[in-house]
């Protein structure tokens, strides 16, 4: 880990390095030291792959790397304690705070003295540890890369063959019927089925004949039988492959011939797309042959096309007897082998697989007890291929791994904001190798989680919209190893009041990072020693939900002013009102500062110090006036303008502006702007904010709608990068959403109306991309529900509060083609819902919620065989009674898994009773046609409110 530390700090310096050389005539000497700094840190680097997996076995060079490290964490602690002091020197005036390129001026003697004296003892330090190498037998191992450097390739590769994707190939016994049964078998997933076997073993003989056999003939639209020479050529090889599948005239073959192999690459991936096709690789011998063909493949995407290939044994005779050597030492614990698995997964030959296999030894004659709760010989294995799978990582990874102990045990970690903290901490940096993008950085975060995805170090738990982890969790046995490797590198601490450890938790060395996990019965105290350390730059709390637990000022200011270098402060949850101290503003070197859910009653302008903010999260908890009798609306200041690094601006659900309104141009990097309003906003200054991916705006007046129409059409402004947009009308907007705000957003995934909007653009049906609609008070007249049925890839809907006007629901034949997860709520009017023949036949989940005329569910839904769950809730007791078993409509939902039914009210005949007085709920769970089924009370929450906010609902791909 030490190597990420080294380039997390030289990237970090490098800025300030640059600018002292730059002022050169005032700082000639400071300048000097600091890029000698950075180079011999740059020389370290080299070094330290080599070292950081030699720790394990030997002490002196575990204490070397600890040295490195601390020398490092030194260099970090001057450069940003001194820029500290300038800054705050310079606070209070009207010259704008330049921290964020470490433009200051030091021109007092003494301090330039003091910080290239410091840098320069370090530096000696660090020349003296590099001298030492040698005597260790530490190897210099060249060529290593930075994270965007690896990105870099990755991108390349995609932008050469964008269609590809890994195989899996599947090893099947040599049978015809089975073979024929396995390529017919229905699914959408890009299948790869071999025979594999001695030569002269009849596999060429196999493959003909189920490739000759009349049912497949049927099936299949177009195939091809490719013979595979041990001299294969890529690209000859694709070119047949086309000219088989497509069947060209003469003149379109010779057009072929002066086509680049990666564009006939992806004319067969487009063919087996559109169109069910089968291709045999007969004899294929190599890794390297497939790999020269595979781009022609869109394997594990949704097509219906098939491959058969044959090939010899002996291409993985040896590597099963390397893999079953290597499963014994899993002793058949899941999780051991399936990060066994993420490791062979990045090794291609024999010997590569040999070498893993000695390191599993190694690592368990080493006697590492890293995760066993009991001292079994047996668990020695499973630890051994988990330590194994953390020195394996990448030095960045590993930052990125030792991050995920900040996180309390079963915890679901948000991806997004994880990425976000990835960032912050400048893990996740930009070189002079490569131009890195505020949107590059952030798809390099993400692919740091896909890996360690991939890896099997971390779980995802859901899965969005589009395919991409949403959040994910640690396995307990991972936990402990990321605790264990945590504590060994000094990397954070945790101060855990709910187990009532405090006063046991000794904080030994400079400690970098803080988790503190908070107990409503436990009285919150840190030490004075924990909160004058000056070394701090990453502080997590963790409070329990709505946690009420009451600080004084005292503590407050503790928070937002003690640790003076804080690069991350995540203080949520905090249930019980608060002033944020102006102090806070103090904290010159914070990139993320999450208040989300938290009581703050107002934002100090001394946030306007905080310029290298790169996420900003405002989201206080919002109390409704009428709980306490008083208004309670968070009061924020026009801080934001000279924030040039924010990325994420998430402002309170409901504030105020106090002074000018909120001036946002300058913010060319911000992907996303939650809970704008347009009165408080300059509309200049929003329309230039064309690269944001995510607007959630909203608008008390239908003049303020006009006018951002009005803007857009007359500057031809298009929000091309947007994929996800609210639009909320409150109260007072009694027109319709204007259609062309939504129509300059050609690209969206997500949308959301909140207000008025009696007709939907039909231009909405050529948004190829929308998958999710959310539709609340927008009056929809009759037979709007036509274009929403119709749109070619919507997966969830939404359908809330006065969403449409009809009593009268109907789903058309054929409607929703891939709708998965579908919500009814509060839909007070409807009284009928009809579905016709093969409408929502992708359905998954279905909710039915308070919709309290609706008489039963609809006819039809017995056919629908995908649908796994019905929830229905706050429904009439008469409607209820009819799906239970034995009830009139039972035959239409007894083949779905899971129904559960909650908060039904009244009985036959009785009034629907107040919402709030809705008590008590059933649940019912039911299996297939001829399972038992059971049925137990269960307590259930109130209601929420018809204005809930559904931006947060949240959808699975997994049941």
């Amino acid at each position: 880990m030490a190597e990420g530390v080294v380039t997390v700090v030289a990237e970090g310096i490098k800025p300030l390095g640059d600018f002292i050389i730059q002022q050169a005539k005032f700082l000639s000497g400071v300048s000097y030291q600091v890029e000698l700094a950075q180079v011999e840190l740059h020389l370290i680097r080299g070094f330290l792959r080599d070292a950081d997996k030699r720790q394990g076995e030997e002490e002196v060079v575990r204490i070397w790397v600890k040295l490195i490290r601390d020398a490092a964490y030194d260099l970090e602690d001057v450069t940003e304690s001194f820029a500290l002091k300038v800054a705050s020197r310079r606070r209070g005036g009207t010259v704008k705070i330049v921290l964020k390129k470490f433009a200051c001026i030091f021109n007092e003697g003494l301090d330039r003295y003091k910080i290239g004296s410091e840098i320069e003892d370090i530096m000696t330090k660090l020349s003296h540890l590099r001298s030492s190498l040698q005597s260790y037998d530490i190897r210099q191992i060249k060529g290593v890369e930075s994270v965007a450097s690896v990105f870099k390739g990755q991108r390349d590769r995609r932008l050469t063959y964008g269609h590809e994707v890994e195989s899996h190939i599947v090893g099947l016994k040599e049978n015809t019927d089975t073979l024929v049964k396995e390529l017919l078998r229905e699914g959408k997933r890009h299948r790869v089925v071999s025979i594999w076997g001695m030569g002269g073993s009849g596999k060429t003989t196999l493959a003909k004949q189920v490739f000759l056999q009349d049912e497949v003939k049927r099936h299949f639209d177009c195939s091809a039988w490719i013979c595979i020479s041990q001299q294969c050529e890529g690209r000859d090889v694709l070119e047949e492959i086309f000219i088989k599948l497509s069947s060209p005239t003469q003149e379109q073959r010779k057009e072929i011939a002066k086509m680049r192999k990666d564009e006939i690459a992806e004319k067969v991936c487009s063919i087996q797309r559109e169109k069910r096709s089968l291709v045999v690789l007969d004899d294929i011998w190599t890794h390297e042959a497939w790999d020269s063909i595979k781009a022609g493949f869109p394997i594990n995407e949704e097509t219906e096309s098939r491959i058969l290939l044959t090939t010899h044994q002996e291409i993985y005779a040896k590597k099963r007897e390397l893999g079953k050597k290597m499963l014994d030492r899993c002793s058949g614990f899941p999780l051991a082998i399936s990060v066994l698995a993420g490791l062979l997964s990045r090794r291609e030959t024999d010997a590569e697989w040999e070498t893993v296999l000695g390191s599993v030894d190694a690592y368990i004659m080493r006697g590492s007890n890293v995760l066993e709760r009991e001292n079994t010989g047996q668990e020695y294995g499973v630890s051994g291929v988990l330590a194994l799978s953390y020195d394996d990582l990448p030095s960045h990874l590993k930052l990125c791994f030792l991050y995920l102990a900040h996180f309390p045990e079963d915890h679901e970690i948000p991806v997004k904001r994880l990425t976000q903290l990835w960032i912050a901490e400048g893990f996740i940096t930009s070189t002079s190798e490569m131009d890195v993008s505020v949107e590059i950085l952030e798809e390099v975060s993400y692919s740091c989680l896909v890996e360690l995805v991939e890896r099997s170090m971390i779980q995802v738990a859901e899965y969005g919209l589009s395919g991409k982890v949403k959040t994910c969790r640690l396995h307990d046995l991972m936990r402990d190893l990321c605790l264990q490797k945590a504590e060994e590198e000094n990397f954070l601490r945790i101060i855990n009041f709910s187990a009532g450890l405090v006063h046991k938790t000794a904080l030994i060395g400079k400690v970098r990072r803080l988790a503190i996990y908070l107990d409503e019965n436990v009285k919150y105290e840190l030490s004075g020693k924990v909160r004058r350390d000056g070394h701090v730059r990453s502080l997590l709390y963790f409070a329990p939900k709505n946690f009420d637990q009451n600080w004084n000022k005292r503590i407050m200011r503790s928070v937002f002013n003690d640790f003076k270098l804080l690069r991350v402060l995540k203080f949520e949850n905090i249930y019980r009102d608060f002033d944020l101290p102006k102090t806070i503003g103090s904290l010159v070197h914070l990139r993320l500062l999450s208040l989300k859910d938290s009581a703050f009653r107002a934002l100090p302008s001394s946030v306007y110090n905080l310029v290298l903010l790169q996420t900003l999260d405002l989201r206080g908890f919002a109390l409704f006036p009428f709980w306490f009798g008083r208004d309670r609306v968070t009061k924020i200041r026009n801080v934001f303008w000279n924030m040039e690094q924010l990325r994420h601006l998430y402002l309170p659900a409901e504030h105020s502006v106090c002074g000018k309104k909120l001036s946002l141009a300058p913010l060319c990097n911000l992907q996303t702007l939650v809970n704008v309003s347009i009165k408080n906003c300059d509309l200049n200054d929003l329309v230039q904010l064309t690269n944001l991916k995510k607007l959630c705006i909203t608008a008390s007046q239908s003049s303020d709608l006009q006018k951002l129409k009005d803007m857009l059409i007359s500057r031809s402004i298009t929000f091309k990068h947007l994929r996800s947009l609210s639009l909320t009308a409150g109260g007072h907007v009694n027109e319709d959403i204007p259609r062309d705000i939504v129509l300059r957003c050609p690209h969206l995934c997500k949308l959301l109306l909140r207000g008025k909007m009696t007709e939907l653009p039909e231009e909405l049906l050529d948004y190829a991309n929308l998958t999710k609609i959310t539709l609340i008070t927008t009056n929809l007249k009759v037979g709007q529900i036509e274009i929403v049925e119709k749109l070619p890839k919507l997966r969830v809907l939404y359908l809330g509060f006065d969403s449409f006007e009809s009593e009268t629901m109907v789903f058309s034949q054929g409607g929703f083609p891939h709708l998965e997860f579908l919500t009814l709520y509060s839909l007070y009017k409807l009284k009928e819902w009809r579905l016709e023949k093969e409408a929502m036949r992708s359905l998954q989940r279905l909710r039915i919620e308070w919709c309290r005329e609706l008489r039963a569910v609809p006819d039809g839904l017995q056919e629908i065989t995908t649908l796994k769950e019905l929830t229905i809730n706050g429904m009439p007791s008469t409607f209820c009674s009819r799906v239970e078993e034995g009830g009139e409509d039972f035959y239409k939902i007894k083949h779905v898994p899971s129904l559960i039914i909650t908060n039904a009210w009244g009985k036959k005949k009785d009034k629907e009773p107040e919402m709030e007085e809705a008590a008590g709920a059933s649940q019912l769970v039911a299996g297939p046609a001829g399972d038992s089924h059971r049925e137990s009370t269960v307590d259930a929450p109130p209601p929420p409110p018809p204005d809930e906010k559904t931006e947060e609902i949240q959808a699975s791909s997994t049941p």
